[in-house]
């Protein structure tokens, strides 16, 4: 697969955001199969070299968008970890840095808080 080395992770964050049947538990969108395939191929044309000159084939492949979907998961595992480990020290200000995307990513926390509430 050809996509962009140099991805702008600032930007990829963005566009997800923008698009919650990604990463919104809470949003009908999230539940919706084709909404999610949607959103993907739509982030597949801004981020993969070429996306929109391969044939119909070869962008049905559930391979083209895996990559950028491994790259979501890496970064909201990453911000869920960073969660965690604000929560064992406290407020967080432990005197370690904070993880790169954190404040990017932020729009995540209310999933955490409002998950947290359901369970209570």
């Amino acid at each position: 697969m050809e996509h962009d080395a140099s991805m702008d992770v600032d930007t990829f964050i963005s566009v997800i955001h923008a698009r919650p049947a990604i990463w919104d538990l809470h949003s009908d969108l999230y539940s919706n199969r084709n909404e999610k395939i949607k959103a993907w191929e739509e982030i597949c044309y801004l981020f993969i070299n070429n996306f929109k000159d391969k044939n119909r084939k070869e962008k049905s492949t559930a391979v083209i968008a895996a990559t950028l979907q491994r790259k979501w998961k890496s970064l909201r595992d990453s911000f869920n970890r960073e969660i965690g480990k604000q929560n064992k020290s406290g407020s967080g200000a432990s005197g370690r840095k904070e993880y790169i995307y954190f404040k990017q990513l932020s729009f995540l926390k209310r999933l955490k808080v409002q998950f947290h509430h359901t369970l209570l």
